[in-house]
Protein backbone atom coordinates (compact mmCIF):
# COMPACT_ATOMS: atom_id res chain seq x y z
CA UNK A 1 0.00 0.00 0.00
CA UNK A 2 1.13 3.94 -0.66
CA UNK A 3 3.54 4.90 1.95
CA UNK A 4 4.48 7.94 0.56
CA UNK A 5 6.28 10.24 -1.91
CA UNK A 6 9.43 12.23 -2.03
CA UNK A 7 10.32 14.90 -5.21
CA UNK A 8 14.15 13.99 -6.44
CA UNK A 9 16.31 15.29 -8.82
CA UNK A 10 15.71 13.66 -12.31
CA UNK A 11 18.92 11.45 -13.38
CA UNK A 12 18.63 12.43 -16.72
CA UNK A 13 17.71 16.37 -16.75
CA UNK A 14 19.17 18.49 -13.77
CA UNK A 15 16.42 20.82 -14.14
CA UNK A 16 13.78 18.50 -13.79
CA UNK A 17 12.20 16.79 -10.21
CA UNK A 18 10.90 13.47 -10.84
CA UNK A 19 8.56 11.71 -7.99
CA UNK A 20 9.79 8.64 -6.00
CA UNK A 21 6.70 6.77 -4.55
CA UNK A 22 7.52 4.74 -1.67
CA UNK A 23 4.99 1.76 -1.50
CA UNK A 24 5.40 -1.15 1.31
CA UNK A 25 6.22 -3.44 -1.41
CA UNK A 26 7.96 -1.38 -3.86
CA UNK A 27 9.72 2.23 -4.71
CA UNK A 28 9.22 3.48 -8.50
CA UNK A 29 10.52 6.92 -9.71
CA UNK A 30 7.61 8.64 -12.04
CA UNK A 31 9.14 11.67 -14.51
CA UNK A 32 6.15 13.99 -14.88
CA UNK A 33 5.54 15.84 -11.69
CA UNK A 34 3.55 18.44 -13.19
CA UNK A 35 0.78 15.55 -13.65
CA UNK A 36 0.07 15.62 -9.77
CA UNK A 37 -0.06 12.93 -7.30
CA UNK A 38 -3.57 11.32 -8.28
CA UNK A 39 -2.69 10.99 -11.34
CA UNK A 40 0.87 9.78 -11.13
CA UNK A 41 -1.08 6.81 -8.70
CA UNK A 42 -3.16 6.40 -10.96
CA UNK A 43 -0.48 5.53 -13.64
CA UNK A 44 2.01 3.62 -10.77
CA UNK A 45 -1.21 1.20 -9.43
CA UNK A 46 -2.97 0.52 -12.98
CA UNK A 47 0.36 -0.59 -14.50
CA UNK A 48 0.62 -2.96 -11.58
CA UNK A 49 -3.21 -4.58 -11.37
CA UNK A 50 -3.42 -3.13 -7.81
CA UNK A 51 -6.23 -1.41 -5.83
CA UNK A 52 -6.03 2.54 -7.05
CA UNK A 53 -8.70 3.82 -5.56
CA UNK A 54 -7.40 2.29 -1.62
CA UNK A 55 -4.14 3.79 -3.03
CA UNK A 56 -5.42 7.11 -4.02
CA UNK A 57 -7.07 7.80 -0.60
CA UNK A 58 -4.10 7.04 1.33
CA UNK A 59 -1.96 9.45 -0.80
CA UNK A 60 -4.62 12.09 -0.80
CA UNK A 61 -4.33 11.87 3.00
CA UNK A 62 -0.71 11.98 3.39
CA UNK A 63 -0.18 14.66 0.58
CA UNK A 64 -3.08 16.86 2.71
CA UNK A 65 -1.25 16.21 5.66
CA UNK A 66 2.25 17.08 4.63
CA UNK A 67 1.09 19.97 2.13
CA UNK A 68 -1.59 21.08 4.99
CA UNK A 69 -4.19 20.69 2.08
CA UNK A 70 -7.86 19.33 2.23
CA UNK A 71 -8.89 15.85 0.98
CA UNK A 72 -11.79 17.39 -0.86
CA UNK A 73 -9.78 19.98 -2.52
CA UNK A 74 -7.39 17.07 -4.19
CA UNK A 75 -10.58 15.42 -5.34
CA UNK A 76 -11.56 18.49 -6.66
CA UNK A 77 -8.82 18.89 -8.45
CA UNK A 78 -8.31 15.49 -9.68
CA UNK A 79 -12.01 15.35 -10.58
CA UNK A 80 -11.29 18.42 -12.68
CA UNK A 81 -7.95 17.65 -14.32
CA UNK A 82 -7.73 14.10 -14.41
CA UNK A 83 -10.43 12.19 -16.51
CA UNK A 84 -9.45 8.83 -15.35
CA UNK A 85 -10.25 9.94 -11.56
CA UNK A 86 -13.86 9.46 -12.00
CA UNK A 87 -13.63 5.65 -12.73
CA UNK A 88 -12.28 5.39 -9.13
CA UNK A 89 -14.09 8.28 -7.21
CA UNK A 90 -16.97 6.44 -5.54
CA UNK A 91 -14.49 4.06 -4.47
CA UNK A 92 -11.86 6.50 -3.00
CA UNK A 93 -14.83 8.41 -1.01
CA UNK A 94 -16.05 5.27 0.57
CA UNK A 95 -12.34 4.26 1.71
CA UNK A 96 -12.15 7.81 3.15
CA UNK A 97 -14.99 7.26 4.97
CA UNK A 98 -13.49 3.76 6.59
CA UNK A 99 -10.25 5.50 7.64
Amino acid sequence: MFISCEYVKSSTNPDRWDYNLIDSEFKEIFGDFEAGIGSFVIDIYEKRNLNVAANLAKAFIWYGKKYNLAVRDLIKYNKQYDPRFSKYEEDVNRYLILV
